[in-house]
């Protein structure tokens, strides 16, 4: 017994030293910390991880180096946060540079186009770095199966595909909507949300890394919606981000297939819009960043905040864990990537394997 309890103290002691935990949530913020005159602004602005309970309470923060990683202040369609499929890598999309005179403006050539992946360790990877992807516009949404290949998306140029540590990708759509909010992705498919033309979520098909693919309508949000990220609770349900007002129709929309036919449910009311979702299949609960921030020339008026919410239906109500603060604004939620032990780490649980099996042996 005693044998036992000494190796499950190595094994305790590696995997209390993981950044994320699992279960928690995960919250991209873009702060103005980086900024001499500290101010959300276009010209790049610092992104941090927070982990955070489902409770809200804040565990910890990740800094993405600032030399090598910012997005928009004020472009509140960057900085969604997506996990990755298997659920290992935490992904995030922006620029490569530390301040431009024009985040959004700027070609991919100019200012590369930067994919963030992060792992369950809290080290970060900034070695995905496009010259051909989203140019000219905003870097919105980046999707990884693996955290080795990536389908990227912005205001322009459709999905992109590539690989870790590459300097180019593939285009694999050119055909409308090209501009693009938020990728995600169900029963081995790709999916992406759009409010240019017909506003709604669209279907590429499996997983593509080839072009062309023609975007297929999977179903309309309505005129006037603005789908930002999008959940698969099963085959037949799907919520939606919607980040109008509340009195305009914003909130989490609860989208059903009935035959082949998409109809909207019902609207979960969160007092405000929402952009960015999580969700908890076993407890039926969704986690969103809401939409009421506010700022004025660069300065935050209102911070947005992190909501909880369990679909009991229509009428079910909303609880706030966490609001953001001081000129900080929470940009995107998901859950915490699964640590993984470091190398080093596994390397001594298995000398405190071997010298166990060698104690027993010794004992015979």
């Amino acid at each position: 017994m005693k044998r036992t309890f000494v190796l499950a103290g190595i094994l305790v002691a590696a995997l209390s030293s993981a950044q994320f935990s699992t279960g928690n949530l995960a919250v991209s913020r873009v702060s103005s910390s980086n900024n001499a005159t500290n101010i959300l602004a276009n010209t790049g602005n610092a992104v941090f991880i927070d982990q955070y309970t489902t409770a809200g309470s804040l565990v910890n923060s990740t800094a993405i180096p600032v030399a090598n990683f910012v997005i928009s202040g004020t472009a509140t369609s960057e900085g969604g946060l997506t996990r990755s499929l298997d659920g290992r890598f935490l992904t995030i999309y922006g620029y490569n540079g530390a301040f431009a005179t024009s985040v959004t403006g700027t070609t991919s050539a100019t200012l590369n186009r930067n994919v963030a992946r992060i792992d369950g360790n809290g080290t970060v990877d900034l070695s995905t770095r496009l010259t051909d992807a989203q140019s000219g516009n905003n870097a919105r949404s980046v999707l990884s199966n693996d955290g080795s290949q990536f389908w990227t998306v912005g205001g322009t140029g459709g999905v992109n595909y590539s690989l870790l540590g590459a300097t180019t990708s593939t285009s694999i759509n050119t055909a409308a909507p090209t501009n693009l909010r938020k990728l995600g992705a169900f029963g081995g498919s790709l999916y992406a949300s759009s409010a240019s033309g017909t506003s709604g979520v669209y279907s590429f098909g499996s997983l593509p890394t080839a072009g062309p693919v023609t975007p297929t309508l999977l179903f309309a949000t309505g005129t006037g919606s603005s789908p930002y990220d999008f959940i698969f609770a099963d085959a037949n349900t799907v919520y939606v981000a919607d980040d109008r007002t509340a009195v305009n129709g914003g909130g989490i929309q609860k989208w059903i297939n009935n035959g082949g036919t998409w109809s909207l449910n019902y609207t979960l009311g969160l007092g405000a819009g929402a952009r960015d979702l999580a969700y908890d299949a076993a407890s039926n609960t969704l986690y969103a960043v809401t939409a009421d921030d506010a700022q004025s020339a660069g300065v935050v008026t209102t911070n947005n905040r992190i909501v909880s919410i369990v679909d009991t239906g229509a009428a079910a109500t909303a609880t706030t864990i966490a609001t953001a603060s001081g000129n900080n604004l929470f940009r995107g939620i998901d859950f915490a990537p699964t640590p993984v032990p470091e190398p080093a780490t596994m390397a001594v649980l298995g000398l405190g394997v071997a010298a166990m099996i060698r104690r027993r042996r010794s004992a015979k």
